[in-house]
């Protein structure tokens, strides 16, 4: 009898080894889905918010390649409206059509 107790004693230690041995990896497989749908869910929100930085730089960039060509735009018309007015004083000085009174009321509107 002594034998059989000793078995079934071993077969019950057996049993709670493996019970525990399954919890415990029951344990961290449920701790490694919660990990995983964690950086899923982590990584869904990062793509989200890039998405929409992604989406106002886009249209920071158009913004300023149009305030560039506004600027340049207006650089260009300024410097062809300067030297036309200051051509147009020289050909007059030179003419001998405009006096120097004039010279110096068309300069001050030439900019």
């Amino acid at each position: 009898m002594n034998a059989e107790s000793l078995t079934v004693s071993s077969v019950q230690r057996q049993l709670s080894e493996s019970w525990s041995n399954r919890e415990y990896g029951q344990g961290v497989a449920d701790n490694i889905k919660h990990i995983a749908d964690f950086l899923s869910n982590f990584e869904f929100s990062c793509r989200n918010k890039i998405d929409t930085l992604n989406d106002k730089v886009n249209l920071l960039e158009r913004k300023v390649e149009f305030l560039e060509a506004r600027v340049s735009l207006t650089f260009i018309r300024f410097t062809i409206a300067h030297t036309l007015c200051t051509n147009s004083i020289v050909a007059k000085e030179e003419s001998g059509i405009i006096t120097a009174v004039e010279i110096r009321t068309v300069r001050s509107n030439c900019i």
